[in-house]
């Protein structure tokens, strides 16, 4: 299997994961699309021809504890693979390829946050180093789509991570 992460590109890319990895609504691929224009970059994975998953990197975090505690450097959001997908090297790909972007960001550092029980996230993150800040939990605040179109806001209590990031990671 051929795993290949490059940026989503047009509205045929926000279709292709959406077809694959269904919101329910479109608009949740397309949002993370369109923060190209804040400098961000959604991350495609590919595996014969289908998009089989996805990851924001931004250009620093969205949590004011994080940049106020550890700086300002690139985050990931949002990562997620196809299920038919999981445990063959997606996410590995996905979060390798976020590293570079966050190297050609200028950052030596990448980092995200997670929800405690989220294990196959956390083994993932413990696999690539990355280094758990326990006195950072930031709450994540995110909203989602009804299929009647009605928004609900969420609010999940997570771990910080970050990884240093070096040339040619991955």
């Amino acid at each position: 299997m051929t795993i290949r992460v490059r940026p989503c590109e047009s509205l045929a890319d926000v279709a292709a994961i959406e077809g694959s990895m269904p919101t329910g609504h479109s608009a949740y691929h397309a949002r993370r699309w369109q923060r190209s224009a804040e400098g961000a970059v959604y991350l495609l994975a590919w595996c014969d021809g289908l998009a089989v998953g996805h990851v924001l990197v931004t250009r620093e975090s969205k949590y004011e504890l994080v940049r106020a505690r550890l700086g300002r450097f690139p985050e990931v959001n949002a990562l997620g693979v196809a299920p038919a997908y999981r445990r063959r090297g997606v996410a590995r790909a996905l979060m390798e390829a976020a590293a570079q972007i966050a190297v050609s960001m200028g950052s030596a550092r990448l980092g995200l946050a997670v929800e405690p029980d989220n294990q196959p996230a956390m083994a993932l993150y413990r696999a690539l180093d990355l280094r758990r800040h326990p006195d950072i939990d930031p709450v994540d605040v995110w909203t989602w789509i009804d299929e009647t179109g009605a928004e609900h806001e969420e609010r999940d209590r997570c771990t910080y991570w970050s990884w240093a990031c070096q040339p040619g990671t991955g």
